[in-house]
């Protein structure tokens, strides 16, 4: 067995690892809204809503903290 390549791709060796943060809603809104109004892309929303607790279709008072992930680099 000879093992593993070293790995040279700078993209792979320079990862930065994801975040998870705390932000407050602006304004009441649905999930979905809130969640859009914050960044979250249309393929994560699912999945952002259940880190919450919520459905999509919750509504959310102003001020609400949300937890949403933020990518690394």
């Amino acid at each position: 067995m000879g093992g593993f390549k070293a790995v040279a791709d700078p993209k792979r060796v320079n990862v930065k690892p994801d975040r998870l943060r705390v932000r407050a809603t602006k304004r009441a809104a649905t999930l979905k809204d809130a969640l859009k109004s914050l960044g979250v892309e249309d393929e994560k929303l699912k999945e952002t809503a259940l880190l919450n607790g919520r459905h999509l279709h919750d509504w959310v008072a102003a001020n609400t903290l949300l937890k949403v992930v933020e990518k690394g680099s």
